[in-house]
């Protein structure tokens, strides 16, 4: 799960959902890309990604 527009997550969250949290991703606004916050965590999120289970196979550029 990844909480979108949002700067962190409860713990509570992934037992709710039954799911691990990759992480969150802040409200960027009206350009989400142009804001080095938002980027950085959609990085982040897809180096996480890239190193579970799901990822087996997968090469990321």
């Amino acid at each position: 799960a990844v909480a979108v527009g949002e700067a962190s997550v409860p713990d509570s969250v992934a037992t709710l959902l039954g799911c691990p949290v990759l992480g969150a991703v802040p409200d960027g606004g009206a350009e989400p890309l142009s804001d080095p916050a938002v980027r950085s965590a959609y990085d982040e999120l897809a180096r996480r990604l890239g190193e579970t289970a799901a990822a087996d196979g997968w090469q990321i550029a």
